[in-house]
């Protein structure tokens, strides 16, 4: 069996290390999700019974492929690795593994293929940009397989593990050929089709975000045409007139930062911000709402933390968010609050709340664009746009930064965000 050891841990930086490249390669969701494709096509062609360790990425199209692949070659050993408590994917007949929580893995996935004819090993990194690293080099995954002993955090049920794996010599040239040519063709069939379809499920999402508000605007405009209402009634639809109104402009606002993402360069990152100049006041902006609801809001940032590299107006984005969303899903009379400390080359900032929780099978997708829990839907007083999260997480990466969740209904709920110390 694996025995973990303490340490940073990262296959992607490994892989890298040993082609002894400067950095990944960048490119688009399309490409990578090609090169899966067209390695999981060549091991169901050549019926292929490999053992895979695979950590999935966010939004992934990989556990497509890996159930494909499953019912193809019935002998395959799947191992599913997450640095969640539990998976962050279920997939039947797969068997989880449990690693090590580390900043960097937090940011990346890999897919480890090992067999006696093929071996691979793909990893990314969501940095600016997609970056990706991989290997069929027989050498370079033995180094792989070293560093994910190291990831591997032991439980009372951690599967047994084999100690060595039967690899090749060498991935013969036809074998290579054939999977370059795979990626071409899936390549050519994702080019043609896919960007269309994920602009229209975009697209068809927005619709949706706007037409809710809009509908609900028109109704109260026609009931207060009534002669019937009383006050209290006139009221409480004007109340909702005002509180879709806000809707709307909250999601403007939302679509507006998402689309200027897009368009900013790497050297836009490059600031130095102290969280101490930076966390005390937005939280004083919350103090009067945390006061009119009983909440007791605090913070705790030492004077002496480094600075973090990212640029203060995304930092103060990031912070209201997260703040924001706290205070929202805290009941009356609960606590929320802040805290930053110092953790190897990160500065940790942590967003704890006495709220109602997330439920456990929820958490994989409170990042996704326009997702709003079972208990937002449920919960008129808890309306927001579902962009606040996904706009945190992305300004994150682009600081090479990562955000983690861990949640239980009723409970609550901590928020816990890793940014890079700027030397």
């Amino acid at each position: 069996m694996f025995v973990s050891s303490t340490g940073s841990v990262s296959i992607y930086r490994v892989i890298r290390e040993v082609l002894v490249s400067d950095s990944g390669l960048s490119v688009s969701a399309v490409t990578l999700q090609a090169l899966i494709a067209g390695l999981f096509d060549l091991l169901i062609e050549q019926q292929l019974a490999v053992t895979i360790f695979v950590k999935l990425p966010h939004n992934s199209s990989w556990e497509a492929e890996i159930e494909r692949y499953q019912q193809q070659i019935k002998t395959a050993t799947i191992y599913l690795c997450s640095d969640r408590q539990s998976a962050v994917k279920k997939i039947p007949t797969v068997i989880p593994l449990r690693l090590v929580t580390s900043s960097e893995l937090q940011r990346e996935s890999f897919l480890i293929v090992l067999g006696s004819q093929l071996c691979a090993a793909i990893a990314t990194q969501q940095q600016e940009q997609l970056q990706v690293v991989c290997s069929f080099e027989p050498n370079v995954l033995s180094q792989v397989l070293a560093k994910l002993k190291n990831a591997i955090a032991p439980t009372d049920s951690t599967p047994e593990i084999p100690e060595t794996f039967s690899l090749p010599d060498a991935v013969a040239p036809d074998l290579l050929s054939n999977l370059v040519r795979k990626h071409l063709q899936r390549s050519d069939e994702l080019t043609k089709r896919q960007p269309w379809q994920f602009k229209d499920a975009f697209i068809f999402d927005v619709v949706e975000e706007f037409s809710t508000p809009l509908t609900h605007m028109k109704t109260a405009l026609s009931i207060l045409k009534s002669n019937q209402l009383s006050e209290r009634q006139r009221d409480r639809y004007l109340q909702l007139l005002n509180q879709e109104c806000d809707r709307q402009h909250g999601l403007i606002e939302a679509m507006r930062t998402l689309v200027q993402l897009d368009s900013l360069s790497p050297s836009q990152n490059q600031e130095k911000v102290q969280l101490a100049d930076l966390v005390p006041g937005i939280v004083s902006t919350y103090q009067p709402l945390a006061m009119e609801r009983g909440i007791q809001l605090g913070y705790t940032v030492p004077a002496n933390l480094p600075p973090v590299s990212c640029p203060h107006h995304w930092l103060r984005q990031i912070i209201i968010n997260l703040l924001n969303n706290s205070l929202k899903f805290t009941p009356d009379g609960g606590k929320v609050s802040v805290r930053a400390s110092y953790q190897e080359k990160y500065v940790k900032l942590t967003f704890r709340d006495t709220g109602v929780g997330i439920a456990e099978e929820e958490i994989p997708k409170i990042f996704d664009s326009f997702y709003r829990g079972s208990i937002a839907k449920n919960n008129e007083d808890t309306v927001g746009v579902g962009l606040g999260l996904t706009i945190a997480r992305q300004l994150l990466l682009r600081c090479h930064g990562s955000i983690s969740v861990t949640s239980k209904l009723g409970v609550g709920s901590v928020f816990t965000i890793l940014l890079p110390v700027r030397e």
